[in-house]
């Protein structure tokens, strides 16, 4: 992953487009707003079961970040565990991003 998917956060904060922290992140996910779901590695392993359990029935993806709390927090402005994309078109992209950093798809 690069620092493309960090900006990308950032481009989504200032649209008004990302969901910052557990709580705020949930109630995306029940209000079917949320589109793709991000955690920081550092992030306790409870609070990632939890987000995949509220997830996974609405079929959302959560990725795990490569960076910790502080370089997110420091991308978006705000200090965050998780973040989720509130826009089908941030989402899309976010997900190739993560999918190209993983070797799982060849960029175009």
């Amino acid at each position: 992953m690069n620092e493309k998917l960090l900006n990308l956060f950032g481009m989504a904060r200032r649209a008004g487009k990302l969901s910052i922290g557990f709580e705020a992140v949930k109630q995306a996910i029940l209000s079917k707003k949320a589109d793709i779901v991000f955690a920081a590695a550092d992030l306790s392993v409870k609070t990632v079961k939890e987000l995949r359990f509220v997830c996974d029935p609405r079929e959302i993806k959560v990725h795990v970040l490569p960076w910790d709390q502080m370089t997110l927090s420091n991308a978006i402005g705000i200090k965050a565990g998780c973040v989720s994309l509130n826009d089908p078109g941030f989402a899309e992209k976010a997900d190739t991003l993560t999918q190209i950093s993983t070797g799982e798809e060849k960029p175009l």
